[in-house]
């Protein structure tokens, strides 16, 4: 009984980090409302994050 016990364990443990494995991460919208002041310094801030982050999209709204 104890064998077949540590086979399962075994079979389980070898089994169990291939179907664990995470899924790559898709990266959310970013939406940032700021005042209209702010243009300048936000829209060059988006371009430089959406460099660096291709996956993302940066939406500035300005009020």
């Amino acid at each position: 009984m104890t064998r077949l016990f540590f086979l399962a364990a075994l079979l389980l443990s070898s089994w169990l980090p291939a179907v664990a494995q995470a899924s790559p991460a898709t990266a959310a919208p970013l939406t940032i409302a700021a005042a209209a002041d702010l243009k300048y310094v936000l829209d060059s801030l988006a371009t430089i994050y959406n460099r660096q982050h291709p996956q993302a999209k940066v939406t500035v709204v300005y009020g």
